[in-house]
Parts: C-alpha cells; sequence; structure tokens
C-alpha cells in the first residue's frame, strides 16, 4: 500500500507541472520568453513648454525592456499634429537586455504661426512590431507644446516737447512713439530697452547716450517714452541730433519678428535736432588756507576761506554761497549753516568767500567737515551742477578749554655756549600755555646728548614747573655741568614740558622744543682741573701765597732776632741773622724755581717739549695721541691709562689662548683596524696633546702679564695721588723749616720730596712714554695677531693690535677647527707682547724709580746744608 501511495503522489505532481507550463506557453502547451518593451515620459518631458517661432522644442521619452532580450532592432514614431504641419519625426533603438533603458529625444522646430498654436505629440513605439512583445498595449503615450507668435517693435517717430534751445546744464525734451505691429505681445516681466543719442556734426563736447526703459506693449499696441537730454558746455552756439534704437541689437532681450525697422531715424527722415548755447559754470573750491586756526576752543571763531570760479563759457550773474558744517560724531553740537553773496564773475574769473563759524560747547575733540556750495540758490543757469559743491573732510577741529605746554628758548638761551670741564653751563627755557585751560604742576625735562660718538654723558635733569594759567608762562634756568674731556665735545640738550605727561592736553606733539640748545665742552685749560690741583689756578695760587706768607714770617723772625742782637749787643745772634738771610734768600729762589717748574709742566705739550729738546725727529707721539694738547701731567696719565689697557688686553689675549690649549690637548681620536668592528680594538690618538707643554709657558706670561698690570696701576694711583696737590703744602713749610739752624736739613728733605715727586716722576713717566713706542715698534714692526677676530681695540705701546677676545663660542670653535684658518698657535706672539709690556711696566719704573730715589737723597743733601752763595755765582 504505501509503495502503491508514493507512485499515485508522484504523478500528480508531475501532472499538475506540465499543466502549468502548458497554460503558460499559450501556444497549445509549448512555453515561450518574450521581451516587453515599455515606453514612459522623461523628466522634463516636454522642453520649453511655449516657444517662439525658429525655437525648437525637446520632447524626451524612455524605452525599457521588462521582458526577455530583444535580438532585433526597433523605432519610436512621433508624430505632431497641428497648423502649419511639423514633420513627424524616428528614432531607432537598438536591441536591448532584459531591465536596459535609454532617453530617446525629439526636437521639433516652432513654425511661424499666424497665432498661438498647440501641437499634439503622438508617440509611438514599435509601429512595425518588429519586436514580439508580450504586452502590446504599453508602446504610446502623448505630449503637448504651444507655439507663440512674436512682436515686432517699431518706432512711430520722435517728436520735440518743448522749446529746443538750452545753455549747458540745461535739459531738452523729446517723446518717442514707439509700437507693437506684430501678432504676439512682449513678454510679461521684461521691460523694453530704449537707448536715445544726441550727436552733434562737428567738434562738439559728448552727450552721454540716455538709456530708459518701456512696459510690455501688446500686440497692436503703443507707447510713449520722454527723453531728455542736457547740454554740456559749449564755446559757442552748437546743433546736436537725436537717434535712438529700441531693443538694441547689443541686447536682444525680445525676440521680433525682424529687427531692421527698431532704430529711428532711417532712410532719407530728417532726424530731430535742439541747440546748446554757451553758459557760466561756477566752481567751488578751498581757500589757503581752508580753516583758520584749525584748533580752538569752544566760543572762538574759525574763519573759513573759500574761492568761486566761472569755468564756464559764458558769464556768470552775482550769486549765493553757502558752508554748511558737519560734526564727524553723532549727537554732537551743530553749527548753523551760512551764506554770503557772490558778485557776477566773467568767464575765468574767480572771487573769494569767507564765512565766520563758532565752534559750539563740546566735550572732547570733535571734528567738523565743511561743504562750500556755489550758486546754492540755483540762481545761475550752469553748464554743470555737478561740481558746486567743495568738501572739506575734517576741516577744523573744536575742543574742550584745555592747556596745552609749549617750550621757547630764554634769553640768553645757552649761557656760555663753551666751557671748560668742570664748569657750568645754564640753559634758559619758557614754558607757556596757549591752550584755553590752566594747567597744574608738571615737570620740565631736559637731556643733554653728545654730538660725537663715545664722549662721555652728562645727566639728564628734571625741574618742577607750577600751575599756569591760560596765555601764561613761566621761565626755568638748568644748569649742566661739563664733564672731563679729552677734547672739545658738542651737546645739545633736548627739552620736553610736562614730562611723564601729568596734564592733559589739547596737543601732546608740540611740548619739545623746536630751538635745539647747544653747548660745548672743552678740556681742562692748559690741563688744569682736569688733572688734580697742581696746575688749577686755585691750587696753585693757594700754595703760591702760602709761600709767600711763610717767607714773610721767616723775613719778620729774622728782622725781629737781628733787631734783639742788636739790642742786647749779641754778636752770635747778629751772624746768625746774616746767615739766615743769604739762606731764606736761597730758599725762597728754590721755591719759586719749583713753582716755575710745576707751571712750566702744566702748560708744556708732549710736542713741544720734544721740538724744545731737538728729540721730535727721532721721536712720535703715538703713546698720546688724541690727547697732544695737555700738559705733562695729564699725558703721563693718559699714557698710564693706556698701558693698563693694554696689558689687561695681553692677559685677556694669553687666558683666552690657555683655555683653547686646554680644549685642544684634550681632543681624543680612535683610529679603527680592520677587526675593530668584530673585536672592538683600535688605537686612541691624543693629536694634539704636545700642545698641553704651551700652557705651563703661557701660565708663566699671565704672571707676568698680571705683575705688569698692578705695577701700571699702582704707578697710576701714584700719579693721581701726587696731581692731588697735598704735597706741594710742604713747600712753604720747608721756607720756615729751612730757616732754623738745626731742621735745615729736614726742610732740605720736604724740598726734596716735592721736586722728586712732582718734577722727576712725571717726567719720568712721560720719557718712558715717548721712548717705548717707537722703540716697541722697532722691536716688532709687523706683530700679526690673530687673538681675536673683534673689532674692538685699545691704544696699545706697539700700535693697532688687538685685544684678545674672551667670547665662548669664538673659542670653541677655534678650539676644535682644523687647517689655517683656526686662530690659535699665537704664543710666539703673545711671548714678545708679554716681555714687551714687561719692559714698559716693570723694568722701566724700576729704573725710574732708582733715578728718583738717588736724586732726592742728593737734592736733600744739598739743601739740608748751608748754601755757599759764592760757591753757586762761580758755578753759574
Amino acid at each position: 500500500m504505501g509503495k502503491i501511495g508514493l507512485a499515485l503522489g508522484l504523478f500528480a505532481f508531475v501532472s499538475m507541472c506540465a499543466a502549468l507550463f502548458a497554460s503558460g506557453g499559450g501556444n497549445g502547451g509549448e512555453v515561450v520568453y518574450r521581451p516587453n518593451l515599455v515606453l514612459s515620459g522623461a523628466d522634463p518631458l516636454v522642453d520649453p513648454a511655449q516657444a517662439y517661432a525658429g525655437e525648437y522644442v525637446a520632447v524626451s521619452v524612455v524605452v525599457a525592456d521588462e521582458g526577455a532580450p530583444t535580438n532585433a532592432w526597433s523605432r519610436v514614431v512621433a508624430t505632431p499634429s497641428g497648423n502649419p504641419n511639423i514633420e513627424a519625426q524616428s528614432l531607432e533603438i537598438a536591441p536591448m537586455q532584459p531591465g536596459d533603458s535609454s532617453i530617446n529625444s525629439f526636437r521639433f522646430p516652432c513654425p511661424n504661426v499666424q497665432q498661438e498654436t498647440e501641437y499634439t505629440v503622438n508617440i509611438v513605439l514599435d509601429p512595425d512590431n518588429r519586436v514580439q512583445e508580450t504586452d502590446e498595449n504599453d508602446n504610446s503615450m502623448q505630449a503637448r507644446f504651444t507655439c507663440k507668435v512674436l512682436p515686432n517693435l517699431v518706432f512711430d517717430g520722435i517728436a520735440a516737447a518743448q522749446a529746443q534751445v538750452a545753455g549747458g546744464g540745461g535739459e531738452v525734451l523729446f517723446t518717442a512713439t514707439i509700437s507693437n505691429t506684430g501678432r504676439g505681445d512682449t513678454p510679461q516681466g521684461t521691460p523694453i530697452s530704449l537707448v536715445s543719442r544726441a550727436r552733434a556734426s562737428g567738434q562738439a563736447p559728448e552727450i552721454m547716450p540716455v538709456m530708459s526703459q518701456i512696459d510690455p506693449i501688446g500686440a497692436g499696441g503703443s507707447a510713449e517714452r520722454e527723453i531728455r537730454f542736457t547740454c554740456p558746455g559749449v564755446e559757442g552756439r552748437t546743433t546736436y541730433y537725436v537717434s535712438a534704437e529700441v531693443n538694441p541689437d547689443h541686447e536682444r532681450a525680445i525676440r521680433e519678428t525682424v529687427y531692421t525697422d527698431n532704430a529711428y531715424p532711417t532712410g532719407f527722415v530728417v532726424p530731430p535736432s535742439f541747440v546748446c548755447v554757451p553758459s557760466a559754470n561756477l566752481v567751488a573750491r578751498a581757500g589757503d588756507p581752508l580753516a583758520s586756526p584749525q584748533r580752538t576752543y569752544a566760543g572762538q571763531n574759525v574763519r573759513i576761506s573759500g574761492i568761486v570760479s566761472n569755468a564756464g563759457h559764458a558769464d556768470a550773474g552775482a550769486t549765493h554761497a553757502r558752508a554748511e558744517f558737519e560734526a564727524s560724531a553723532q549727537g554732537a553740537p551743530s553749527i548753523a549753516p551760512q551764506s554770503v553773496e557772490v558778485r557776477a564773475l566773467g568767464v575765468g574769473e574767480e572771487a573769494t568767500v569767507a564765512f565766520d563759524a563758532t565752534c559750539p560747547q563740546v566735550e572732547g575733540d570733535i571734528a567738523y567737515t565743511v561743504r562750500i556750495r556755489a550758486d546754492s540758490e540755483n540762481e545761475v543757469q550752469e553748464s554743470g551742477e555737478g561740481d558746486n559743491v567743495f568738501l572739506g573732510q575734517y576741516a577744523f577741529t573744536c575742543t574742550a578749554p584745555t592747556p596745552n605746554l609749549v617750550v621757547v628758548a630764554g634769553t640768553p638761551f645757552v649761557n656760555p655756549q663753551s666751557a671748560h670741564s668742570g664748569e657750568s653751563v645754564s640753559v634758559k627755557a619758557i614754558v607757556t600755555n596757549v591752550g584755553g585751560g590752566a594747567a597744574g604742576a608738571s615737570v620740565l625735562s631736559a637731556a643733554p646728548s653728545a654730538v660725537q660718538q663715545g664722549r662721555p654723558a652728562i645727566d639728564s635733569q628734571s625741574i618742577d614747573v607750577a600751575g599756569i594759567a591760560a596765555g601764561g608762562q613761566v621761565e626755568k634756568e638748568i644748569v649742566f655741568r661739563c664733564p672731563q674731556v679729552a677734547s672739545p665735545s658738542a651737546y645739545t640738550v633736548n627739552i620736553g614740558a610736562d614730562a611723564g605727561n601729568r596734564i592733559q592736553e589739547s596737543n601732546e606733539n608740540d611740548n619739545a622744543i623746536r630751538q635745539v640748545a647747544q653747548f660745548t665742552c672743552t678740556p681742562p685749560a692748559q690741563g688744569g682741573a682736569g688733572f688734580g690741583e697742581v696746575c688749577g689756578s686755585a691750587g696753585m695760587g693757594q700754595n703760591v701765597s702760602l709761600s709767600f706768607l711763610a717767607l714773610l714770617a721767616t723775613a719778620l723772625v729774622v728782622a725781629a732776632a737781628y733787631m734783639m742782637g742788636k739790642a742786647v749787643e749779641s754778636p752770635r745772634i747778629t751772624n746768625w741773622c746774616k746767615i739766615e738771610v743769604w739762606q731764606m734768600l736761597a730758599t725762597a729762589a728754590i721755591v719759586v724755581g719749583v713753582y716755575c717748574a710745576l707751571a712750566l709742566f702744566c702748560i708744556s705739550t708732549p710736542a713741544q717739549l720734544l721740538e724744545f729738546t731737538g728729540a721730535s725727529a727721532r721721536y712720535d707721539l703715538g703713546s698720546f695721541s688724541g690727547y697732544e694738547d695737555f700738559g705733562i701731567y695729564g699725558a703721563s696719565h693718559i699714557y698710564l691709562e693706556r698701558l693698563a689697557s693694554y696689558s689687561k688686553g695681553v692677559m685677556t689675549g694669553i687666558r683666552y689662548n690657555i683655555g683653547v690649549y686646554e680644549l685642544r690637548s684634550g681632543i681624543q681620536e680612535f683610529e679603527c683596524n680592520a677587526f675593530c668592528l668584530l673585536a672592538s680594538q683600535g688605537t686612541s690618538l691624543a693629536p694634539h696633546g704636545g700642545e698641553s707643554s704651551y700652557i705651563s709657558v703661557l701660565t708663566s706670561s699671565l704672571q707676568v702679564s698680571t705683575l705688569v698690570l698692578l705695577s701700571v696701576l699702582f704707578q697710576l694711583f701714584l700719579l693721581a695721588y701726587i696731581q692731588n696737590g697735598l704735597f706741594l703744602f710742604f713747600l712753604p713749610v720747608a721756607i720756615v723749616v729751612r730757616s732754623l739752624p738745626f731742621m735745615r736739613g729736614f726742610g732740605g728733605a720736604l724740598i726734596a720730596l716735592v721736586v722728586c715727586l712732582y718734577i722727576l716722576y712725571p717726567l719720568m713717566i712721560y720719557v718712558d712714554g715717548v721712548v717705548f713706542a717707537p722703540a716697541s715698534k722697532e722691536i716688532a714692526p709687523l706683530l700679526k695677531n690673530r687673538i681675536s677676530p673683534g673689532d674692538g681695540s685699545i691704544y696699545p705701546l706697539l700700535g693697532n693690535v688687538r685685544n684678545g677676545g674672551s667670547a665662548e663660542d669664538m673659542l670653541t670653535q677655534n678650539a676644535f677647527s682644523m687647517g689655517e684658518g683656526r686662530e690659535t698657535d699665537d704664543m710666539p706672539s703673545l711671548i714678545m707682547l708679554t716681555s714687551l709690556i714687561f719692559m714698559a711696566g716693570v723694568f722701566a719704573p724700576a729704573l725710574n724709580f732708582v733715578v728718583i730715589a738717588a736724586a732726592a737723597r742728593e737734592i736733600s743733601r744739598m739743601f739740608g746744608e748751608e748754601i755757599d752763595i759764592s760757591r753757586l755765582g762761580q758755578m753759574l
């Protein structure tokens, strides 16, 4: 039973499938698959939906295959229906696969219809049944579009609407009539353009074309439009001819049936015309100045100046000019406009107009713009009305009453204009309040500055200035003291009021004085006050006075002793008095000789001394360059200062090279052999290790140069101590002490001390400065020094040798650089420099002190004994 039921079920299933296939084929039970072409509209179907004659309309459809593949070509046919007829169009469709689609477009031209016509397009797909489809009912559709009629715009004419003669700037009026002779309306929303022109027959100013628009005109309708021309400024009577064009060819915003009748006039039609005659043309411009003053206070007047000129070709009658004012800030007080009369002006003439404006009460600063308007009431017909106005932006400023401090020169401005070092120079300045408000207390500043670089500076000064009323002034005197200068130095003083801007002023830019104060500081007279009290007139005069008083006191004592000896009849006392008279005279002669020598040293320059000794041919003054006009004391001081500076430079160079050699001697190099990468074997080298021996040599030189610097500084201090003039007080004491027999030796010692310190010591230093500069040049005439690449140099004994540099970056660069370009290996030069400064700073001063000590002993012994006048006479 089970097998029979399974067999029956299989039979039923096969029978059902056979029935299904038989019913689907429709061909007597045979199963067949067919294509199915479908026609639908594209987006958009019609573009555009309305068109004029000559324009094209696109009709687009979509062809799709929703069945089996098509193995044959097909076509789609579109047939418009309407009057006049439009030819049908056909498009071939290639074989398609299931699901394929294509867009097919037809382009139909609109014919020249007599009235608006709607066309219906019947579209049929595969009208020949080339393709057998499953459904033939979806192969057709319809589309519609409209062909519209065109307008045609023509000129009916241009007629004059008023008198056709005008002067420059005058208007003439014409009326143009335009008709639409076509069968269609002009498009709504599209205005009709009209271009009107006026041209002269000869050389004449050009009139710009007039552009205007006309509302849309229906078929058969017409419209009128006014045309206005403005006459330009002509030199003589000139005729202009009018022409116009509607819907001009450069635009063609509206399509027409024809365009040849859009212009007027055409053919032999006489064009309309008008005449322009000469006329005046008033022009306004600014005067010189436009506003005066340009800044003022409330209640003050401002004079506004302008010029009205006739730039036309005809005379202008009397008219008016007007000035209008506009504030720069909203809400600011206004200034009422003003008007003045202007006389009649011929061609090319001009007239000056003036307006007085009063500044209102304002807060802060308010700028006002001025408009000057010529022919403000249009009393004169002009060729151009657009140039009647002159605009002066921010012509003047009205401000609240505020102070304004300025500085002017006093009388005398600078007194004296030249002063020696240490002397005073006074500068007088006047602070004036030129503003409208009172000024409170302020500060007057004065800042001197040297005209030449490198000159000593003078400190700035500030002086308090009390309050100044509006229009008031205060004179102040500022005193400066000239610094110590080596040569005449010019200084300028910048003086400014209200330093620190304590006072809010109407103008902060005029606080500085315009006239610059200038004075000159010169070196001390004859090397005087700048080099202690020795050469100073006050110090020298005081010591001379004391010496005279001491000599007078001694003479009185001797005279009193002589009279007492006579009174007591003591021959011993009278004999002593006779001896002391001669010794007193000898002491006076010695003191006078010392003062003469001191004065000679103060006024004699190094050049004069060399010329006096006849040594100027063998020696130069290189050690005293720039200070040749100084006395012996000043020149000796300069020499020691330069020697100290040079010694410090040599120390710097030595210290620099010690650092270089220390870095270089520590450089290590590793040479790798063939197996160093595998076994880490190689050779370590110190290529500059031998240079470490230079360090000990340079260290010794550094010690010597340090000793030289200390020695020079000691000499410089001793010279400055001597120049102070304290030891000169020993001369008056020596006059008194030497008159006493038991203290004659002490008095001689005091005189010897003064002579050695004030005469021999400066003289020996001067001789060193004269001798060692040329001597050093002979020893090392071309000494090459590469210690420093910098520009800083000092004046040395040897000439222009640069100071050693000590910058760390340069030291490292020279230490690790290789080749000839590095700046090391200066040890021979440094040793030579050290030797030279040792000779100048230690050896020569040692000889000087030996000579001075021996001379002091001999002078003390000579002046400490009784002087044999007869022996001195024989010697003389």
